[in-house]
């Protein structure tokens, strides 16, 4: 019996050996703007992938080789005052695994940024358009791809068949080849190429991500939408004991995607004013 256990875990310990020596590794810059400032936030991000999975990963203090920043920014405005952006890094970031043959989607996300969650996804429809249009991307031809309200907002893609996987970075799939830069129609996010290598020097957790909290994608995204309310139903409790000033102005919920009823209360900067939302509310009584 101890010699089978033995045999079974040599058998999976070379399994693991092998899949870890086909990984590649590609680096992107993961540039998010979805704030009301003049300047977004530059994650350095990366991709893993073998024949049958991948792992992109972002907003990791390893990856990124620093536990946070702080500097100052204008608003969108281009206002004469600055106001201070500053973030902590994760120690484990956000994930996105994906796997080829089920086309399963399994993320690792953060509610409101604070609570861990896994967000579990199946079979998502991008509805990609193909176009004749190519440009050079490193050393790669790409060839360009459109989607159209993507969960809120309008993407391009740029693919290369010379690597032929159906992956590329945070949640975009379903190419004939990998996705190499991402960008939305409002310059909003922007995921820009780096790197490939096959030669991966950092251990990493090449695995699906796990956690007591599990949800599906609508779970998700009104749970968030929910925390936001309740914040901002909080500050009006607060400004009504004076304990904030009374000319406090509702923070608007940005997201990097929606559902289909916070689509419909999105503004030119794809985000949803809470004055927006409770005139939906109005609206329906």
């Amino acid at each position: 019996m101890k010699y089978y256990t033995l045999l079974i875990f040599l058998v999976s310990a070379i399994g693991i050996s092998q899949q870890d020596n086909n990984l590649k590794e590609v680096s992107y810059t993961f540039n998010v703007n979805i704030f009301n400032y003049s300047e977004g936030i530059e994650y350095k991000s990366k991709l893993f992938f073998n024949d049958s999975t991948s792992l992109f990963i972002y907003n990791n203090s390893s990856i990124e080789g620093e536990s946070g920043f702080f500097k100052k920014v204008k608003n969108r405005a281009n206002s004469s005052n600055y106001v201070h952006l500053f973030r902590d890094y994760d120690d484990i970031g956000y994930k996105f695994f994906y796997n080829f043959n089920t086309k399963e989607l399994t993320c690792r996300e953060l509610l409101r940024e604070q609570y861990e969650v896994i967000v579990k996804e199946k079979d998502i429809e991008f509805n990609w358009e193909i176009t004749k249009e190519t440009k050079q991307i490193g050393k790669f031809i790409c060839y360009k791809a459109l989607t159209k309200n993507f969960r809120g907002r309008n993407y391009e893609a740029w693919f290369t068949y010379d690597i032929p996987v159906a992956t590329g970075p945070w949640k975009f799939h379903g190419l004939p080849g990998l996705i190499l830069e991402v960008h939305d129609d409002k310059n909003l996010v922007d995921i820009t190429f780096n790197s490939i290598s096959d030669n991966i020097e950092e251990k990493i957790e090449f695995s699906e991500p796990t956690s007591d909290e599990i949800m599906s994608l609508d779970e998700y995204l009104i749970e968030n939408f929910r925390l936001y309310t309740s914040f901002i139903d909080n500050q009006k409790g607060l400004k009504a004991t004076g304990q904030l000033p009374s000319n406090t102005m509702p923070l608007n919920y940005m997201n990097l995607e929606y559902n289909k009823e916070q689509i419909k209360l999105l503004n030119s900067y794809n985000q949803i004013e809470y004055d927006a939302y409770e005139k939906s509310l109005k609206s329906k009584e």
